[in-house]
């Protein structure tokens, strides 16, 4: 009995190292999806729904994480700092120029999975996502990415969904997607208090590259209101978090609107505030002392 347990043992402690070795010749991938909150109060969903993840190698693509079934995010559930892990898996060594997001979208084919990338409102009524004419279901993103044995890179896509989702004229909602590609632990973040905000006031923040903004910004642009901004965020309770900004130096844009998500007026802009990596910076505005821009 003794020899039997000894050789299982034996057997398992080889197994572990040999499994340890092969694992220690991988590095591992994280992938995560955060969000820019999209205007209007009345939509309470923007589910982006996937199927794969792949990484694009010499011109080949490898899957990284395929979905037994489709995988819905609502993006709006992660924004403030906020994210969700699609993909956190080991991966053999090498350089990598893309990422493809597959997307479960209706695209006039017979047969297809669901649920479909949709919208869905406070009513709760829903209205399909659907791609630009001519495209294809997926969401191409070129990043350089290496990854070494034994080490691990962290990624976080900030899909700007006030950018990305678009009302045409026949009243169909188009996902033109609007993403930055961050690795995650490169940027920094801040956490705002606003003094002397209304109760009755709708606010949302935009960061921009210092000196980037102006009153031009709030002017409709390819039907997008603030266009050059790298992110925004809502302020509740009169607090707001602006999260995931690269090291550098920003001006914050304060923003009035109206509950539907319509542009009222500019309240002023906090200037050259500066960042660096895994900052978590904390700030108070005044909304009575803001300069305009």
């Amino acid at each position: 009995m003794k020899i039997l347990s000894l050789f299982v043992f034996g057997f398992l402690l080889v197994l572990f190292i040999t499994c340890s070795q092969e694992d220690g010749f991988k590095g591992k991938v994280v992938i995560s999806i955060t969000d820019s909150p999209l205007d209007a109060d009345e939509v309470k969903g923007v589910n982006l729904v996937l199927t794969s993840v792949e990484l694009n190698r010499k011109g080949e693509w490898k899957s990284v994480k395929t979905f037994d079934q489709p995988l819905g995010i609502n993006l709006l559930a992660f924004a403030d700092g906020k994210s969700f892990a699609v993909v956190d898996q080991l991966i053999e060594p090498g350089t990598f120029t893309e990422i493809r997001l597959k997307l479960n979208v209706s695209d006039g084919a017979a047969l297809i999975r669901n649920p479909l990338c949709n919208i869905e409102f406070t009513d709760g009524t829903t209205q399909p996502i659907l791609l630009p004419e001519n495209s294809t279901t997926e969401i191409i993103i070129t990043k350089e990415i290496s990854i070494r044995a034994s080490q691990t890179i962290d990624l976080t896509l900030d899909v700007d969904v006030r950018k990305s989702v678009i009302k045409n004229e026949q009243g169909h909602y188009i996902f033109n997607p609007s993403i930055r590609t961050l690795e995650t632990f490169e940027t920094g973040s801040i956490m705002g208090k606003v003094l002397n905000l209304p109760a009755s006031d709708r606010m949302v923040v935009f960061a921009y590259k210092a000196g980037l903004f102006n009153s031009s910004e709030s002017n409709l642009t390819e039907s997008i209101r603030f266009k050059n901004s790298i992110t925004a965020s809502k302020v509740k309770k009169g607090k707001f978090t602006t999260a995931f900004l690269e090291a550098g130096t920003y001006d914050l844009a304060f923003i009035r609107q109206s509950k539907s998500g319509e542009f009222l007026t500019v309240v002023g802009v906090e200037k050259n505030i500066t960042i660096q990596a895994r900052d978590q910076k904390q700030l108070e505005v005044d909304i009575n002392k803001l300069t305009g821009s």
